[in-house]
C-alpha cells in the first residue's frame, strides 16, 4: 500500500516596513492543510490585510502585487 502525502501550503502577507514578504502561517501537511489554507487567504482577503501570497511547496498558487494592490480598492 502507498502511504499519501500531501503539499505544505505557505501564507505569506507583505511587510511594507521590510519590503519583503513574511511568513504568517503554514499549514499541512496532512489532508486538512488545503482547506485550511485557502479558509485562511478567504479571511485575509475578508480583512483586507494587505497583500498575501499563498504557495505550494514553494510554488506561488496565489500572489498579489504590493505595487498595485491598493490601485483598485473601493474603501
Amino acid at each position: 500500500m502507498t502511504e499519501q502525502t500531501y503539499p505544505t501550503f505557505t501564507l505569506q502577507r507583505w511587510d511594507w516596513s521590510a519590503e519583503r514578504w513574511q511568513t504568517r502561517s503554514t499549514y499541512g501537511p496532512d489532508e486538512r492543510g488545503e482547506g485550511n489554507a485557502y479558509f485562511a487567504v478567504s479571511s485575509e482577503r475578508a480583512s483586507q490585510t494587505g497583500p498575501i501570497r499563498l504557495l505550494k511547496d514553494g510554488i506561488a498558487l496565489i500572489e498579489d502585487d504590493p505595487q498595485t494592490y491598493y490601485d483598485d480598492r473601493d474603501f
